[in-house]
């Protein structure tokens, strides 16, 4: 039999390979997904700042949210002599996996007894952090239906809550009982609070959140601090009595958090779908005593960390991440989620590109559609202007609806409220795999609008198939240009 020689530098050649395997299945394998990024050893943003002059709002659209985003912050109010509140928008009854891994069939008894758990254990983990029962607003809003309700009722009829059966807040502790589930209702009841407390710092969630609950809570919130701003409280605003720095964060967002899991040695970094966009993200650094004392207050949500543990600890970091609020770019690509994200079935199409231009007579849409637009799917526009001499809720709510019928005809439709304005018919040039829409959305119908809230969702029959995170853009310069 032959013997095979091999040289010194094959030898070598080997040895580099294998060594070189090794690493690659350490990295791409076995590491922790941060590491595949960079190791996140430290953090590159400026820290949150809390006075002892500071009155502080946070905003939670579930009762979890609170303890897994701010944890730190309230902590850091309690240390500093801050005034904090802690605003709970949801009841948190719609968690169906909750229900169905505790042995329960999703009815309304359940429903409604998950509600009562949950507030208990918000009101735990509070505690821990050093807050009571008065320093906690509950407002008792469906869990689940609150982004319905900001889209499709604001023309005072009521959202009926098909889990619990109500169409109106129920909740004994709630901030006002009997409430009926109604967006005017909803934007008012945070304008009242806001009034009431003239908080200078508030932390809510971010209209990017892929949670539908979270995105509709920002977007209350920013409503509610532009109508006070400029209209109720605009002496206050003048004279610096009332202007808020608002600060977003993240709780669901693509391939996040990141790692997923318990690691409280690490830092959390930003979601990379909005860091490449935007880098102006602040933190909050925690101490280990407050780190401890957060994972406690998570860890008294036991209904969800029993559900879903690797989810809830991941937030037990060295750090909180918070995106000081700015308008969406006017005239540049703005924040969309990925295929994976969006396309939630086979070939429904999703926005894969979204821009708003700014024309002299009216604003442009220019929507990029991945898979086309099948017949029978609606691709609806939202337009919420917002104005400084007009409370939000007068102002209009804007839908263009845009459906592909039969071939290639387009029905184009535009609603207020609810209400036909006029409707049209438009050719659809071909069925590229990405079709590209160019919407003209006339200026007469943002007559003393300072901007517009704005979202892309797509409709099949009566179902949500696929939506776009909500923006807010700015068409003139206003004073309110946040912090």
């Amino acid at each position: 039999m032959a013997k095979i020689r091999l040289s010194k530098g094959k030898v070598r050649g080997i040895i580099y390979g294998i060594v070189g395997y090794i690493i690659f299945i350490l990295i791409f394998v076995y590491l922790p997904k941060p590491f595949r990024c960079g190791p996140y050893t430290n953090t590159p943003f400026p820290q949150v700042k809390i006075e002892k002059t500071d009155r502080v709002l946070v905003v939670s659209p579930h009762p979890d949210d609170a303890a897994l985003s701010s944890a730190g912050i309230i902590q850091k109010c309690i240390k500093n002599g801050a005034q904090v509140k802690v605003l709970y928008v949801t009841c948190g009854s719609h968690n169906t996996d909750t229900m169905v891994k505790k042995n329960f069939v999703p009815n309304p008894v359940s429903a409604i007894a998950l509600a009562r758990t949950r507030d208990r254990e918000a009101v735990k983990a509070m505690s821990i952090l050093g807050l009571n029962r008065n320093d906690l607003i509950f407002f008792g809003f469906p869990d689940f239906g609150t982004l319905k309700i900001w889209t499709d009722y604001f023309n005072g009829a009521s959202y009926f809550d098909g889990l619990t059966l109500h169409n109106s807040v129920f909740c004994k502790y709630a901030y006002k009982k009997g409430v009926p589930f109604t967006a005017k209702e909803e934007l008012a009841l945070f304008e009242d609070v806001l009034e009431q407390y003239k908080p200078t710092k508030i932390f809510y969630s971010t209209t990017y959140d892929l949670n539908s609950d979270h995105r509709a809570t920002g977007l209350f919130v920013e409503a509610a601090v532009w109508d006070l701003e400029h209209r109720k409280l605009k002496e206050d605003y003048e004279n610096g009595t009332f202007r808020p720095e608002l600060y977003a964060y993240f709780m669901h967002a693509e391939g996040w958090p990141v790692p997923i899991g318990y690691h409280p040695s690490m830092y959390l970094p930003p979601p990379a779908y909005i860091y490449h966009i935007s880098k102006n993200f602040v933190c909050d650094l925690l101490t280990k005593p407050e780190e401890t004392k957060k994972e406690q207050a998570i860890r008294a949500h036991k209904s969800q960390v029993d559900t879903k543990p690797d989810f809830m600890l991941s937030f037990v970091r060295k750090d909180e991440i918070f995106l000081p609020f700015s308008f969406d770019p006017i005239g540049k690509m703005l924040p969309v989620w990925s295929k994976e994200v969006s396309q939630k079935f086979g070939i429904t199409p999703f926005v894969s590109g979204a821009e708003i231009e700014d024309r002299e007579k009216y604003v442009n849409f220019h929507i990029t559609l991945y898979e086309g637009l099948p017949v029978l799917t609606k691709l609806n526009v939202f337009v919420f202007p917002f104005g400084s001499g007009t409370p939000f809720s007068d102002m209009p709510k804007y839908r263009l609806v845009i459906t592909h019928l039969v071939g290639h005809t387009l029905s184009v439709k535009l609603y207020d409220d609810g209400k036909y304005i006029y409707a049209k018919r438009a050719l659809l040039s071909g069925r590229e795999k990405n079709l590209t829409l160019d919407v003209e959305f006339s200026k007469k119908y943002l007559d003393d609008a300072d901007g517009f809230f704005s979202s892309v969702m797509l409709e099949t029959g009566l179902v949500r198939t696929s939506e776009t995170p909500w923006w807010c853009i700015n068409l003139k310069s206003a004073p309110w240009q946040g912090k």
